[in-house]
């Protein structure tokens, strides 16, 4: 009775969060609206105070609001991505709907749309709930160190001005948070395992032999994690401009502290970055090495199932042979169609992605692994090259 209401508290507090998750995302274009007023404010009076000292002026900051609010925007999409999706993989029947076992103990296909819809909409929902899960977890991390930022960005600044810019700051990693953990849930473990925990296994992943994309009919897939994959480089980016920024210019102007509060904000960034660097990879490669072992695991059983089929052919040819009977004349044709089976297995893809987005994803986490390499190291060294050149541009 005790754990009934306990799970019954845990169902009740994932749909609040669930709740305010959807009125976020629903209310995205009016806090788009709002805060883009607010950073064009933010952004004019850091001009206005510093107008003509152009190497005073925070660039971290008016590059970082605009950055923080395109993705926002570019991320409102996600959940519209997803859907489209599973409405591809749908159609292509690729995504199979099953309820309850038939006499074999297989699992009886649905194929009327009005019975399949329940079941989609109750993945939905799970899918929904761990979203905010995710999100609020993020949320819980990824926040208190932009705000730890900002703080110290903020030191110097009047109050008025500077209560604004922290809330700002406080509002746009929340949205941000949440939309991470939004793409993070959809990626984490694949879409099979996530699908197939919110309905006991009545939503399953079947891939097509020979289908015209070349991955099994698996192609949607790879291009909606590759999709989430470039909208996270975006703050990876922004970060690792600036991580190099500070390593080399160890006391920019622009920083309150001296060189001690250059180097905090140094190694906050270097958090975030390494910590929206693992959510990347969590977002990409582990549903895409999911949908390989399941790519594996499919060929696997229809390999056994094309021996087994050759062996009883091979049974039936020697049965006739002993009996002295002629070979029946479909059974050629048997045999030709089971080795064209047999190649088109063993030619499936083994990923849902083309080779070439996988090469480009990596190339891209090896170059900004070795960037951040380097800026740590260049911070580590003391090498101040854009210090030599703001003294030189410097006209105070």
């Amino acid at each position: 009775m005790r754990q009934t209401h306990r799970l019954s508290r845990w169902q009740s507090v994932r749909g609040v969060l669930a709740a305010i998750h959807g009125w976020i995302f629903a209310h995205c274009t009016e806090f788009v609206c709002l805060t883009a007023g607010l950073v064009s404010l933010l952004i004019g009076l850091e001009f206005w105070a510093h107008w003509g000292d152009w190497l005073r002026i925070d660039w971290m900051v008016v590059s970082g609001l605009p950055v923080g609010l395109a993705f926002i925007w570019a991320t409102n999409n996600v959940r519209g991505r997803f859907d489209d999706m599973i409405d591809k993989l749908s159609e292509q029947k690729v995504l199979r709907f099953s309820e309850g076992l038939d006499e074999q103990g297989q699992p009886k296909l649905v194929e009327d749309e009005a019975r399949r819809l329940p079941l989609r909409r109750a993945a939905e929902k799970r899918i929904e709930e761990d979203a905010a899960l995710w999100g609020g977890g993020i949320a819980f991390l990824f926040v208190p160190l932009c705000f730890y930022v900002a703080h110290q960005l903020a030191a110097d600044l009047a109050e008025p001005r500077r209560w604004l810019f922290l809330l700002v700051i406080a509002a746009m990693s929340l949205v941000c948070a949440l939309r991470l953990g939004r793409m993070v849930c959809y990626g984490w473990q694949g879409l099979r395992y996530r699908i197939r925990k919110v309905v006991d296994r009545q939503i399953s992943i079947r891939p097509e032999i020979g289908h015209p994309d070349g991955h099994s009919g698996l192609e949607p897939i790879g291009a909606f994690y590759d999709y989430q994959a470039g909208k996270m480089m975006w703050l990876i980016v922004y970060l690792l401009v600036w991580l190099l920024v500070c390593a080399l210019w160890p006391n920019p102007p622009f920083i309150p502290g001296g060189g001690e509060g250059a180097a905090r904000v140094f190694y906050l960034l270097l958090t975030l970055f390494a910590f929206l660097f693992v959510l990347q990879v969590l977002g990409f490669v582990v549903p895409m090495w999911s949908f390989r072992k399941e790519l594996d695991l499919f060929r696997q059983e229809q390999m056994t199932v094309y021996q087994a089929s050759y062996k009883q052919l091979a049974e039936i040819r020697e049965e006739l042979e002993n009996v002295g009977r002629a070979e029946r004349p479909e059974l050629p044709m048997h045999a030709l169609y089971l080795r064209h089976y047999c190649e088109d297995v063993l030619s499936m893809s083994r990923w849902p992605v083309a080779g070439r987005t996988l090469i480009n994803f990596w190339l891209g986490k090896v170059a900004t692994g070795s960037v951040a390499l380097l800026a740590v190291y260049s911070d580590l060294a003391d090498i101040e090259f854009l210090s030599t050149v703001a003294r030189a541009l410097d006209p105070h």
